[in-house]
């Protein structure tokens, strides 16, 4: 997995959320994000994001035995001994933990919109070229 930041601190991290409840907090680096278990690597930050048929919660103590720094969850996981930071919703907390981690990537974006009949594609590679 390619690194494209600096580690951060667990509490820097914390600023952008506002947590109902922090369980076995450590002021731990992190080096990446994920909300898939199997991509957890040490230093990752897991989040549990409940989705339609299965529940991220189930899948927190794969993501620490994978290496797994820290987790944020909806609910509190027993037996789990790595920071656990209870928010309302884990896939708004993903957006704005993810935000601040990346260091707001959106902020350096252009984003244009190009509609019409006719002349779309080449309007786009003249903007591609200026741009």
């Amino acid at each position: 997995m390619r690194r494209t930041t600096r580690p951060k601190k667990l509490s820097t991290l914390l600023q952008a959320i506002t947590p109902i409840e922090i369980l076995n907090f450590k002021d731990v680096d992190i080096v990446d994000i994920a909300y898939d278990s199997r991509r957890c690597s040490d230093g990752t930050l897991f989040f549990a994001i409940k989705g339609f048929t299965l529940d991220g919660h189930k899948f927190v103590p794969n993501a620490v035995e994978n290496g797994a720094a820290a987790v944020i969850v909806e609910r509190p996981i027993p037996k789990v001994n790595v920071p656990q930071i209870v928010v309302e919703n884990t896939r708004r907390a993903l957006s704005a933990v993810s935000a601040r981690f990346f260091e707001h990537p959106s902020k350096n974006l252009v984003a244009i919109g190009v509609t019409g009949t006719n002349g779309k594609t080449t309007t786009t590679f003249i903007l591609k070229n200026i741009f």
